[in-house]
């Protein structure tokens, strides 16, 4: 979707993405555990040892998304008190 703002003698055009960097965080842990159990389908490993690697997976995406680059309040709006 664009949105469209007017600034006097020009249009500025903003593309708006679909998808969040969240959106795709989110995304990455139930594939690490789809790739897990395909992984231990396919190759000798045991299914242990490949969903306890989607869980490492899992838990260092969280934890980058909550910590490491937490979402920020959107501070265009004033606060609700």
């Amino acid at each position: 979707m664009d949105s469209v703002t007017n600034l006097g003698s020009g249009t500025v055009r903003q593309l708006r993405s679909v998808t969040s960097r969240y959106d795709l965080l989110l995304g990455l842990i139930p594939t690490a555990f789809g790739a897990a159990v395909v992984a231990a389908g396919v190759s000798s490993l045991p299914l242990e040892a490949t969903l306890f690697v989607a869980a490492v997976v899992g838990l260092m995406v969280i934890l980058e998304a909550l910590f490491r680059n937490p979402p920020l309040a959107d501070r265009s709006s004033p606060p609700d008190n």
